[in-house]
């Protein structure tokens, strides 16, 4: 009897697993000012850098500073709106998709890091973004 129960609660979790049917599709992208990485039918587009006051490389600071940028998103090639996000702010909704398949902004990473100041002029800026899609497929 006491084999039967394991048998059977064996074959019960294998048959709950095995119903998960959820898909995830991980976008990457490197953009400079003004490209878009489109993603399905959306599209986001980095507009700009509204601040910088991430601490500066070989610089110690109290407070490790945070950098703002402005990202337009668009469905099907029409301007949806506009987001302001925090760069390293974790992940972050794109609300304006399809109802049966939901987007995350995973991740923003803005090169150059700041330096020391000097007179050198640093490389424009280029965001780093993750987008990850998750869509259930109902079989």
């Amino acid at each position: 009897m006491k084999y039967l129960l394991i048998i059977l609660l064996i074959f019960l979790t294998g048959e709950t697993l095995a119903q998960d049917t959820t898909e995830v599709k991980i976008h990457n992208s490197v953009l400079k000012l003004g490209e878009m990485l489109n993603f399905g039918d959306s599209s986001i587009k980095f507009k700009e850098v509204i601040s910088d006051s991430r601490c500066p490389i070989g610089v110690t600071c109290i407070w490790a500073g945070e950098a703002v940028v402005r990202v337009e998103l668009y469905k099907n090639g029409i301007f949806q709106k506009e987001k302001i996000e925090t760069v390293g702010g974790g992940k972050i909704p794109l609300d304006l998709l399809a109802e049966e398949i939901s987007y995350n902004l995973n991740g923003l990473i803005l090169l150059p890091y700041p330096k020391v100041e000097t007179t050198e002029k640093h490389d424009p800026y280029s965001l780093h973004i993750q987008i990850s899609k998750i869509s259930d497929s109902l079989n």
